[in-house]
């Protein structure tokens, strides 16, 4: 009986196919309904999956908030190769919901962050916003103008608007994550008195540093040693650890604690105050801390 059941499910899933009809391209038989929208929605996977590698040494809350989005992503290319491919009565939720679900992170994400006064996306990102626009306006395009009856409809075409707007929607969703996390720096806030760094800034260094040692394999953390004070934590294996101060005012230097005792320094870093985030991970992941 299950096994009759399961034949039941799978022959509707294959057979029930009023979908992607307003999307020009022919529907034929077989797992590959729609061939070029079918195909084209493996860009999803593709996009998903690269923003999950790229984020995999981001730090906690940052990892899992940005993992989620990724795994929307993945599974709006689940959704698409079964809506445009076998299609079925199970198609049309698994291709809406995650579609609705990723818009919503879209939107609330950066939303969230400009009613608590954050920064939206990292700085020194025109050129990427500006792609991000010609991505969406492009897909759009090519989205509109390849429906069923739109002035470049050719259902039996290898080329496809669908397939367009596919793959330029996977790029421009990706860009848009990628512009989302890591979390950019805080505009708005407090500034730390007697100077003129914010301190949400100096936790962004922090925290990017804390990535970019992370990627290299070194045990490192965010510390956070004051109410304004941000540095990064590292574990030297032998019951001691490295307190490092990044606030780039007056250079890379660290304390040498075991069990909140100070047991040494590191003393500060020749030119390291005008290093930026790579340089500051280079210089503390190649520290010898035997004669710290």
């Amino acid at each position: 009986m299950a096994v009759a059941g399961l034949r039941t499910v799978l022959v509707a899933v294959q057979d029930a196919r009023p979908l992607g009809a307003s999307d020009c391209e022919t529907i034929g038989a077989g797992v590959l309904g729609q061939p070029a929208a079918t195909l084209s929605s493996l860009a999803y996977l593709v996009a998903g999956a690269w923003l999950a590698r790229h984020w995999r040494t981001l730090p906690g809350l940052q990892r899992s908030t940005g993992m989620v989005y990724a795994g929307l992503l993945m599974l709006c290319g689940v959704g698409s190769v079964v809506y445009h491919g076998p299609g079925g009565v199970l198609a049309g939720p698994l291709h809406d919901v995650p579609i609705v679900l990723l818009l919503g992170a879209v939107v609330a994400v950066p939303a969230g962050r400009w009613l608590r006064e954050r920064r939206v996306v990292r700085p020194g990102t025109t050129r990427d916003l500006a792609l991000l626009a010609v991505l969406l306006l492009g897909s759009g395009a090519a989205y509109l103008a390849g429906r069923t009856g739109g002035p470049l409809c050719d259902p039996t075409s290898i080329v496809q608007g669908h397939a367009l707007w596919h793959v330029g929607t996977a790029a421009a969703l990706a860009l848009w994550g990628a512009l989302l996390w890591p979390v950019p720096a805080v505009d708005g806030r407090a500034r730390e008195p007697g100077t003129t760094r914010l301190p949400d800034v100096q936790e962004q260094e922090a925290i990017q540093v804390v990535s970019a040692l992370q990627a290299k394999g070194v045990r490192a953390s965010l510390a956070r040693p004051g109410l304004y004070r941000f540095g990064v934590r590292v574990l030297i294996g032998d019951g001691r650890e490295a307190l490092w101060d990044v606030d780039g005012a007056a250079g890379l230097e660290a304390q040498i604690m075991r069990n909140g005792v100070l047991v040494g320094f590191v003393p500060k870093i020749p030119g390291s105050s005008a290093f930026d985030v790579q340089q500051q991970a280079d210089a503390i992941a190649a520290t010898d801390y035997g004669s710290a």
